[in-house]
């Protein structure tokens, strides 16, 4: 009812600016009919058009960007593939640091004998 009576008075209003008849308002309405800023100019719903330039804008729907290049795509897409060939790999890779580590640092035993025979580095391979 509430929806009705606003209808009803905008239906008024467009009648007494346009003199288009009610009927063809409410198909208007009904039907959410879009016009440019010429048309409602034409048909009487605005005076003029206010801060019109020469330039006619177009609707985008985007926020000013433009897409990437094909190269810039291909150099992410490749970024990407080696991380994830990188992330398979890992597991090796700390293995590999671990076995390292291992190898590289001295026993107990070994600290211990070189601590004995007066070794400062601690490494009793080094003769």
């Amino acid at each position: 009812q509430v929806l009705a009576s606003i209808d009803s008075s905008l239906v008024n209003a467009y009648v007494d600016k346009t003199g288009i008849d009610r009927n063809n308002i409410l198909q208007m309405m009904q039907n959410e009919t879009w016009m440019t800023a010429q048309d409602t100019v034409d048909k009487g719903f605005a005076d003029k058009i206010m801060f019109q330039d020469d330039k006619q804008l177009q609707i985008a729907n985007s926020l000013g960007h433009t897409l990437p290049k094909k190269d810039a795509v291909k150099k992410f897409m490749t970024m990407i593939a080696e991380f994830k060939d990188s992330e398979k790999s890992t597991p090796a890779i700390k293995n590999q640091i671990k076995d390292n580590e291992e190898k590289s640092t001295p026993s107990l035993r070994d600290q211990k004998l070189a601590i004995l025979f007066g070794k400062d580095d601690g490494n009793v391979n080094n003769n």
